[in-house]
């Protein structure tokens, strides 16, 4: 649609870790780690209304549909950002024993970190123009620091306790520079903060029932905080979007075999006492920022089922095929009140937004003993629903309505050379080269990537 249409990205990064044990039951390890990554992106600007101005006359959809098509414009709206990020994470392992016998694990660390974004959007006066009026400009920038300490208790041969605390804190500013007001665009110095902490419990166990199945479960706390952009407005205001917070907890049977099969098999809760969605235009929402969504609650199961084939084949050769399907029921569990062609209606029990019921993946994975491999990998991803009030007929703008459920196929051919210590691979993303949708927002139907072909050599020395 816009042949124009350009995105540029650069990445540095480095990360020095030094490793200290004095003995065979401590270790500390220290990773300091930063990068930069540059993002110019050049987007032809369009609009919904036949009677935009500075049109080009190139128009996509049916113009005779009110907000059926789209018309492009002789400009360019450039969102051109760069981020800094910093960290510095060291961690201790101790290894120790007690009067409950056994060897018992220690793990515990602590992370620092800055990071910091510019974002700049320039209007261009053509179509393929990458310079032009600075529109917005502003800097945003976060500090995060946490601890951690999980210890994992052997308790016998066959019972193993994990118990683990996590402490975060964030602080965030949003600093405004430039940026229209009352249809003027103004030099300005607008700047606010805020900031989240909380402490994030779990706890998880094993038992090994015999050689091959074991039996785990476990529960902990979920925490992220809002994304700076949401939660300061363009004008400078703090809004009340909460940090996303849930209780997650999994039980399940793991079956590991030197024969053919082995699996795994887990059900899971996770319960929102308020998860961030996307805004839905269709429930009164505007932009492509995120709000609070309330309590939600995801139920659902999970299992995985490998085949090892490669006793039918000539020694050395492998034949392995790895199956996997989840299963959720993802849906809203408080009041969400909004008005809807004059009528009252509640999303209570609604499925949240991009939440498929279920996903399928199948892989089939064949090496040789000479370094020559293949996979190959089928994703089916079920139909799901964009907005809190689950619409399913589209809109003519392309914005709402229910996403049907896509195949996708991926494969991987690479050769090993290990006595020169190369490793050649061809990576082939959507190999049948499928058109579907796979999101409708913030500003219509995007689709798939098309077929994409990435070839790379891995040389250890």
């Amino acid at each position: 649609m816009a042949p124009d249409d350009q995105l540029k990205v650069s990445r540095e990064s480095a990360s020095l870790v030094h490793i200290w044990k004095p003995s065979s039951r401590f270790s500390l390890s220290t990773t300091a780690f930063g990068y930069t990554v540059t993002r110019d992106w050049r987007r032809q600007d369009f609009s919904s209304d036949p009677e935009a101005s500075n049109q080009t006359g190139v128009v996509w959809g049916d113009p005779s549909i009110p907000g059926g098509a789209v018309f492009m414009q002789n400009s360019t709206g450039n969102r051109n950002r760069s981020f800094e990020v910093a960290g510095l994470e060291p961690r201790i392992q101790y290894t120790y024993g007690s009067f409950l016998g056994g060897n018992h694990q220690l793990r515990a660390g602590a992370r620092v970190i800055f990071e910091r974004a510019f974002e700049k959007r320039i209007n261009g006066t053509k179509s393929d123009a990458s310079s032009g009026v600075l529109r917005n400009d502003e800097i945003r920038t976060g500090r995060g620091f946490s601890l951690y300490a999980q210890n994992r208790f052997n308790l016998t041969s066959r019972w193993t306790l994990t118990a683990g605390l996590r402490m975060e804190h964030y602080e965030y500013e949003r600093e405004i520079l430039r940026a229209p007001f009352g249809g003027q665009i103004i030099d300005t110095s607008l700047v606010n903060s805020s900031s989240v902490s909380s402490l994030i419990p779990g706890l998880g166990f094993n038992y090994q029932i015999d050689d091959q199945l074991t039996f785990f479960g476990g529960v902990h706390r979920g925490f992220s905080p809002p994304r700076v952009k949401d939660a300061i407005t363009a004008g400078g205001e703090v809004v009340e979007l909460d940090a996303e917070l849930s209780w997650n907890s999994e039980i399940g049977l793991r079956y590991r075999s030197q024969g053919i099969l082995s699996g795994e098999f887990a059900a899971f809760l996770m319960d929102f006492s308020n998860q961030i969605i996307p805004v839905a235009e269709s429930a009164g929402g505007t932009g492509s920022g995120l709000i609070n969504g309330g309590e939600t609650r995801h139920l659902g199961v999970e299992v995985a089922i490998n085949f090892d084939l490669s006793k039918f084949l000539p020694a050395d050769y492998q034949l392995i095929l790895l199956s996997s399907l989840t299963y959720v029921n993802s849906e809203f569990t408080s009041d969400r009140f909004f008005i809807v062609e004059g009528e009252l209606v509640n999303a209570r029990g609604n499925r949240t937004p991009y939440a498929p019921e279920t996903i399928f993946h199948q892989e089939i994975s064949f090496m040789t003993p000479f370094g020559m491999g293949l996979r190959l990998g089928g994703h089916i991803t079920g139909d799901h629903f964009t907005d809190v009030l689950n619409s399913v007929a589209p809109t003519p703008n392309g914005r709402n309505g229910k996403i049907d459920s896509y195949f996708n196929l991926d494969g991987n051919l690479y050769f090993d050379w290990q006595e020169k210590g190369i490793m050649f691979n061809v990576s082939v993303k959507n190999l049948t080269d499928e058109r579907y949708i796979v999101s409708r927002r913030p500003q219509g139907i995007r689709v798939s990537t098309p077929r994409l072909i990435t070839a790379g050599i891995d040389w250890r020395f």
